[in-house]
């Protein structure tokens, strides 16, 4: 009984960590610009590597107790299922701001070589 009670409490802990990360992301993909393609990139990294945990989350949510989190199996799954979801939103937009920003740039510097060679 004991193990079980230790068990939940460490699930309790892990979504909290979990949640602390994923707001700390957000805040970094909401300060991305398009100037920033560089970071985009990354971004758009991190967002899979999260998108692929809470859905393991939400997998986990059909194993766990989470009465302590005070909600239902459904309710979690349905909660833990909105972060992926919008976790790959990020993913997407951030992958297209880099691969907008990449063809820009190849396109300057296209430019620049031809100027170049006219000149």
């Amino acid at each position: 009984m004991t193990i079980d009670k230790e068990f939940e409490n460490s699930f309790k802990a892990k979504i909290g960590a979990d949640v602390k990360q994923y707001r700390a992301f957000m805040k970094q993909y909401a300060s991305l610009t398009s100037e920033d393609y560089t970071n985009a990139y990354n971004i758009s990294q991190n967002a899979l590597v999260l998108a692929d945990r809470w859905i393991d989350i939400q997998a986990e949510a059909t194993k766990e107790n989470v009465a302590e989190l005070r909600t239902t199996k459904t309710d979690f799954g349905k909660w833990a299922y909105q972060h992926y979801s919008q976790l790959h939103k990020v993913f997407e937009h951030s992958r297209v701001v880099w691969n907008n920003g990449e063809k820009f740039h190849r396109e300057l510097d296209l430019m620049d070589k031809r100027r170049k060679t006219h000149e």
